[in-house]
C-alpha cells in the first residue's frame, strides 16, 4: 500500500485519461457476428459523498485486479484494448482480448515502453508513443497479438496519435517555425513513418470518420471548440452554435454516428449533437465515481463502454480503489460490468 494525497488520488486517473483517440470503421471482411463469451455482470451505480479523509491524504489498499482506458477495434468491435494493473499506480501491461473467444494477449508494459495511452489502427496494428534509444517521444506500433513490435518514427517529439484510412497515421509535433497554436502541427505519415503532408493545425483529442476528424479542443473557436475538421479541404468546421455545453477538458471523444459524438470529460460522459447542437448527458461523475474513457462498442445497438474508478473509505485511513470496465446501453441506461478473466 502507499499514502497518497487526497488531490493527487483524483486528478491522476484524469490526467491518464486525456490522451485516448478512437475512429470509426466498417467491420472488416471476415468478421461475423458472434455471442460474446465474456460475462456481463448488471451494475447500478451508488453515488455518495466522501469524507475529507486524512490530512496526510488516503492510504489505498492493495486490492483487486485493476483495468483502466479501454479501445474497441474500429474494425472489428469483438477485439478490445485495456491496461491492467494490481495498482492504480503501478507499471500495470496491455492487453487485447477478442469478447467472443476470450483469447488474450500481452502487448507490452505501460511505463517501460508506453508513455500515452495506445490507439488501435488498421489491419491489426496498434500504435503508441514510446521512448526510442535517443529518448525522444517517438511513434512505435505492435500486432494485436503482442507480435512485431517496431519503430515508425523518432525524428521528433510526438503526442495525440490518429489513424486515418490507407494505413496512414496523424501525429502531432511542435514546429519552431510557427508561431500560432502554440507551434504546433499535425503531419500526415505513411506506414514507414515518413512525413506525406503538414496540416495548418494541430489535431488532438479526435475521432475520424468518413473523411471528417471530429474534436473538441480549445485550440478551435476560443471557448469550446466543438466541431469537425474536413481532412481533404483541411479546414475546421465548428459546431451549430445552438450547442450550450461547457466544456471541461477531454478524457476521449468518439463518432457514434454520423453526426453525434460521444465525449468523456472531468465531469462525465456526454453525446453531443455536432450539427443540431442537442446535447445530452449520458453519466454524471459523483463524488465516489470517476468516468474515464467512453468509446462505442456498437452503434447499432447504441452501446458504448467505459472505464469508472469507485473509491469506498475503509475507515478513517484505508480506501478501496477500484478500476473497472463498463458496457452501457443509451437506449435502455442499462449498465453492465465486463468480467476479465486473469
Amino acid at each position: 500500500m502507499k499514502s497518497l494525497t487526497y488531490f493527487y488520488l483524483f486528478l491522476l486517473p484524469l490526467l491518464c485519461g486525456c490522451y485516448m483517440e478512437h475512429h470509426s470503421l466498417p467491420l472488416e471482411d471476415g468478421v461475423q457476428d458472434c455471442t460474446p463469451q465474456i460475462e456481463l455482470l448488471p451494475f447500478t451505480d451508488t453515488c455518495f459523498q466522501l469524507p475529507p479523509g486524512p490530512t496526510t491524504g488516503w492510504v489505498e489498499v492493495a486490492g483487486e485486479q485493476k483495468y483502466f482506458f479501454p479501445s474497441v477495434n474500429p474494425a472489428n468491435n469483438h477485439q478490445l484494448l485495456y491496461l491492467t494493473s494490481i495498482d492504480s499506480f503501478s507499471i500495470g501491461e496491455y492487453r487485447s482480448i477478442d469478447l467472443c473467444t476470450k483469447e488474450q494477449f500481452y502487448l507490452f508494459e505501460r511505463s517501460a515502453v508506453s508513455l500515452d495511452l495506445p490507439v488501435w489502427g488498421y489491419n491489426n496494428w496498434i500504435y503508441f508513443i514510446g521512448r526510442s534509444e535517443n529518448n525522444t517521444r517517438s511513434i512505435w506500433k505492435v500486432k494485436s497479438n503482442g507480435e512485431q513490435l517496431s519503430l515508425v518514427n523518432d525524428d521528433f517529439e510526438y503526442e495525440y496519435l490518429l489513424p486515418i484510412p490507407d494505413n496512414q497515421l496523424i501525429a502531432m509535433r511542435q514546429f519552431p517555425e510557427y508561431q500560432d497554436f502554440f507551434g504546433y502541427r499535425s503531419v500526415i505519415l505513411n506506414p514507414q513513418g515518413d512525413v506525406l503532408d503538414t496540416l495548418p493545425f494541430p489535431i488532438v483529442w479526435a475521432d475520424y470518420r468518413d473523411g471528417k476528424i471530429a474534436t473538441a479542443s480549445t485550440l478551435f473557436n476560443g471557448n469550446s471548440g466543438f466541431g469537425w475538421i474536413d481532412l481533404d479541404a483541411e479546414n475546421f468546421i465548428p459546431a451549430n452554435n445552438a450547442l450550450t455545453y461547457e466544456y471541461d477538458g477531454t478524457n476521449s471523444i468518439a463518432w457514434l454516428n454520423d453526426e453525434e459524438i460521444i465525449l468523456s470529460d472531468r465531469n462525465g460522459i456526454h453525446r453531443i449533437n455536432l450539427l443540431s447542437g442537442a446535447y445530452i448527458w449520458v453519466k454524471e461523475d459523483c463524488s465516489n465515481n470517476l468516468l474515464s474513457v467512453a468509446q462505442v462498442l456498437d452503434e447499432t445497438e447504441q452501446k458504448i463502454i467505459f472505464h469508472q474508478f469507485h473509491y469506498i473509505p475503509i475507515d478513517d485511513t484505508y480506501m478501496d480503489i477500484q478500476s473497472r470496465l463498463f458496457q452501457y446501453d443509451l437506449n435502455t441506461d442499462e449498465q453492465w460490468e465486463i468480467i476479465l478473466d486473469e
